[in-house]
């Protein structure tokens, strides 16, 4: 008798045990469910931080290991991303609006780590001049420390004739 209740109170105590196990390991399949509304906005709130030039948004957006390719290749480092706003050249262009199409937008989660490519439509001025201008990107985001952050974005421009246009409309 001693023996049974020893081994349902084993049972019972294991049962228990894989309670927290499990929750913990579902946790990056919960995540991965919201992911697309929530990288999306972290699209969005990235892509009007840079308009707004809102370096407080980038400095939380961004990862500690952030990385950005721009469309004409130039590869940057977190520190040189925000300082591309923080202390703009003169010369430097400056946008006006910029809309992400979240209906265009595919993103793929993959537990704490989610893919999302998407276009973007710019306006602004450069060089004295207006422009319009449509980017297609892809950005990777990471979970961590309770929120999404983003560890790489790289854009390039799409051709006029594919959607995009470089005088103002």
């Amino acid at each position: 008798m001693l023996k049974k209740i020893v081994f349902a109170g084993f049972i019972a105590s294991a049962s228990l045990a894989s309670v927290p196990l499990f929750a913990q390991t579902n946790a990056p399949a919960v995540r991965a469910a919201h992911a697309e509304h929530e990288v999306i906005a972290l699209a969005d709130t990235y892509a009007n931080a840079i308009v707004e030039r809102d370096i407080a948004t980038l400095d939380r957006l961004l990862a500690a290991d952030f990385v950005d390719v721009s469309p004409d290749g130039t590869v940057s480092t977190r520190a040189q991303f925000i300082d591309e706003y923080t202390n703009p050249p003169a010369t430097a262009q400056t946008f006006e609006s910029a809309v992400f199409d979240a209906s265009d937008a595919q993103v793929r989660a993959y537990g704490d780590t989610a893919l999302m490519t998407g276009r973007s439509t710019w306006r602004g001025h450069a060089g004295g001049h207006a422009f319009t201008g449509v980017l297609v990107s892809t950005m990777v985001a990471v979970y961590r420390d309770g929120q999404w952050q983003i560890a790489s974005s790289h854009s390039s421009s799409v051709p006029p004739a594919q959607g995009a246009s470089s005088p103002a409309e």
